[in-house]
């Protein structure tokens, strides 16, 4: 895991339509797309496979689940940030995806150069997470299984100092998920406590 690792974005969008132009506009400003999801069924099978670093979020998917539903599941089970695209915007709607913590927001009828700057400033948010200063190639050599690019970015947090507080806002996401990402990374070298795990990595830098 040389360099930053390259973003993956997912498209949520009800309308195909609309969700084809959003890819495309994706991939013609430089930005990798791998996937296009018209439903939370879809966008969850996608999460899965795919392992996407950011999504964009249609507000209302047609469902009884919508899309503030699924930024919540985005968030808190897969560690996803993602940014919301919507043409409603009452005051009732924004304070529940304000809850969500989203990177941005996206207004319907929306122009290309809104949503490429609204991506932009939000890659910019990730990239300052991005792991830069420990060696990766080094780390997976030791690890029993290969760090993920959250795996990643949960050691770069704890190697930093950050307690699981701050390393869950840093993040944008949830405790838990900082938890669970440790629980994997405790398993992957071989130690019991973040104690150990922060040892390990110091003398793998050291080394």
């Amino acid at each position: 895991m040389d360099g930053a690792p390259a973003h993956r974005i997912l498209v949520v969008e009800d309308e195909p339509l609309i969700a084809e132009d959003l890819a495309d506009l994706c991939r013609g400003g430089g930005y990798p797309v791998c996937g296009v999801a018209y439903s939370t069924r879809e966008a969850l099978k996608l999460v899965e496979s795919m392992h996407p670093t950011l999504a964009l979020l249609d507000v209302h998917l047609g469902e009884e689940t919508d899309g503030i539903h699924l930024g919540q599941r985005l968030r808190g089970e897969f560690g996803i940030p993602f940014i919301f695209i919507t043409s409603y915007v009452d005051r009732g709607t924004l304070d529940r995806a304000k809850e969500t913590l989203p990177l941005g927001y996206i207004v319907k009828p929306f122009r290309n150069e809104q949503v490429l700057t609204t991506l932009a400033i939000a890659l910019e948010q990730l990239g300052h997470f991005t792991p830069r200063e420990l060696d990766f190639a080094r780390i997976n050599r030791r690890a029993r299984e290969p760090v993920s690019e959250r795996e990643a970015a949960v050691l770069t947090c704890l190697y930093q100092g950050m307690d699981t507080q701050t390393t869950a806002r840093t993040l944008f996401v949830s405790v838990n998920t900082v938890k669970f990402h440790l629980k994997n990374l405790h398993g992957k070298f071989g130690v019991r406590t973040r104690v150990e795990l922060l040892r390990t990595l110091q003398e793998l830098m050291a080394g």
